[in-house]
């Protein structure tokens, strides 16, 4: 992750390592309490 921040960030996808960081651990939280919030990571998770 850390060697892609300075591509992403060039690129102009994120602003912060904290946003990397947030899209990659937000789903996974959210689907651990809600697994109807992301159907298809929950599978993904559950194999």
């Amino acid at each position: 992750l850390p060697r892609l921040y300075n591509v992403y960030k060039d690129m102009g996808i994120v602003t912060s390592f904290q946003n990397i960081l947030d899209n990659i651990f937000l789903p996974l939280f959210e689907v651990t309490v809600d697994p109807d919030s992301h159907p298809q990571l929950h599978v993904f998770l559950k194999q």
